[in-house]
C-alpha cells in the first residue's frame, strides 16, 4: 500500500488571467462604454498568474490543500463625462476545450492505467472571495463553478448603484483600490479536495476575472 501511494500524485495547474478590456467580457461589445470611462477603468493582478496544487501523500489527497490570499485582484473605475459609473466583476472557469469534455479538467498528462479512476470535473475547484469590506456576492463563502466550460460566478453583479465609502455589501460606483482599498481590493482563495477516486496525471484550467459596466 505504501509504494502504490508514492505513485498516485495529482497536479492540478490553473492560469489566472484578467480582462481590462472590457470590450472581451462575455455579452459586451466593443463600441458599448457609456457608463465608465474605459481608458481610466482598469483591473489588476497582483500576484503571479499561476496556482498550483501538488497531491502525493494521503493526507492531501483525502484531506485537501488550500492556497489562501493566491490571487489579489484591485479595481479601478471612473464616471464618463455626464455619467455614472456602475460595474460588475465575474470569474469565469475555462478548460481550453479542444478536445476536452465540456464538463473537465483539461488532462496534460496521465500515470498509469487509463482505466483507473476518473477525469476531474470543473466543479472541484472551490473558490472564495472576500474583502475588509465584505463587497463581494457570497462573500467569505467557499463556492464551485458548475461542471461546464464557460461557467461563471458572480463577484460584484447588482442592478442597484451602491457608491464607494459606504463600505458595504456590492460596491460598484466609481472608485479605486487607493483610495478605497476595504471595498476595491479582493482577495481569493482556492481550495481541492481530489479524493482517490481520481485518475493520477497532471491537469489544467484557467480562471478568467472579467470587469465590465451593467
Amino acid at each position: 500500500m505504501g509504494k502504490e501511494k508514492n505513485f498516485y500524485i495529482l497536479f492540478f495547474s490553473f492560469f489566472i488571467s484578467i480582462n481590462s478590456l472590457w470590450a472581451q467580457c462575455p455579452g459586451l461589445s466593443a463600441g458599448t462604454h457609456t457608463l465608465c470611462d474605459p481608458a481610466l477603468s482598469t483591473i489588476s493582478l497582483v500576484h503571479s498568474g499561476n496556482v498550483d496544487f501538488n497531491f502525493t501523500r494521503f493526507n492531501e489527497i483525502n484531506g485537501g490543500i488550500v492556497q489562501s490570499g493566491s490571487t489579489q485582484i484591485r479595481i479601478k473605475t471612473k464616471n464618463n463625462p455626464s455619467s455614472t459609473c456602475q460595474w460588475k466583476l465575474v470569474m469565469y472557469v475555462s478548460n481550453f476545450s479542444g478536445t476536452t469534455s465540456p464538463t473537465d479538467w483539461s488532462n496534460q498528462v496521465s500515470y498509469g492505467s487509463a482505466a483507473v479512476g476518473v477525469i476531474p470535473q470543473l466543479d472541484l475547484l472551490e473558490i472564495r472571495v472576500d474583502n475588509f469590506c465584505h463587497t463581494a456576492s457570497n462573500s467569505g463563502i467557499w463556492q464551485r463553478f458548475s461542471a461546464l466550460n464557460g461557467a461563471s460566478l458572480d463577484i460584484i453583479n447588482s442592478a442597484i448603484l451602491t457608491p464607494a465609502g459606504t463600505c458595504l455589501s456590492q460596491v460598484n460606483g466609481a472608485g479605486d483600490f487607493s483610495s478605497n482599498y476595504g471595498e476595491y481590493n479582493f482577495t481569493v482563495d482556492y481550495r481541492i479536495i481530489p479524493g482517490y477516486s481520481k485518475k493520477p496525471g497532471i491537469y489544467s484550467i484557467k480562471i478568467i476575472f472579467c470587469l465590465s459596466e451593467m
